[in-house]
């Protein structure tokens, strides 16, 4: 294994410094748009207040769509 003089490291140390600070940047200016939540004006026919609902959805989490039942 090589010897890596003083200078040497710290030259290292302050590239991957440099490289680190530039990704953080780089990725806080790739932001998406801001999305806003509409509320639901007209609710559904079979909307009740104070009696729960149960929906049949899929999860959004990942691309796997599993199947999940959303009381309302």
């Amino acid at each position: 294994m090589p010897k890596i003089s003083r200078r040497d490291l710290l030259q290292y140390i302050g590239a991957g410094g440099i490289g680190a600070v530039g990704g953080v940047l780089y990725g806080e200016s790739v932001q998406r748009d801001v999305e806003f939540l509409i509320p639901q004006v007209i609710p559904p026919e079979d909307y009740s207040p104070g009696i729960a609902t149960w929906y049949n959805t899929i999860c959004n989490q990942c691309s796997a769509g599993c199947g999940i039942s959303v009381r309302i």
